[in-house]
């Protein structure tokens, strides 16, 4: 690379840059943008279920085609999808496409709710475990 001004002169190694200069690793506001994208795209494939709660009828969560303000062309299952959040390992519901739910290896993410059919859109929440 030549510059009418500067003279190159060798390379910064250290955290991010090795001697011949490829990437070590990303910069802290590379990390965060790569966060980002897999957490949207994590929206995408997982969206939220919608839920409601009446002291009459309890807790319920559903799927249609645009629950979690995703719209798209299936219905999906709502499935409790394991999220860690720093330290902390949360559920949140989950509309999940239902070939998808029953994926080998998927059972460490998604889990059906508690006495609710595996192939139902719509669940009654039991032991006050909300989506």
């Amino acid at each position: 690379m030549t510059h009418e001004n500067y003279t190159r002169v060798g390379r910064v190694s250290g955290r991010y840059y090795d001697a011949e200069g490829g990437a070590l690793e990303l910069f802290p506001w590379e990390r965060l943008k790569a966060e980002e994208r897999r957490a949207e795209q994590r929206k995408r494939d997982y969206p939220g279920c919608n839920s409601r709660w009446t002291q009459a009828t309890g807790s319920e969560v559903w799927c249609t085609a645009k629950s979690g303000g995703i719209s798209r062309d299936w219905v999906g299952v709502p499935r409790l999808l394991a999220t860690a959040e720093g330290t902390a390992q949360k559920e949140r519901c989950a509309c999940v496409q239902l070939e998808r739910s029953q994926q080998p290896g998927s059972q460490a993410l998604l889990r059906p709710y508690p006495g609710c059919d595996l192939d139902a859109e719509r669940c009654k929440v039991v032991n006050g475990k909300r989506g």
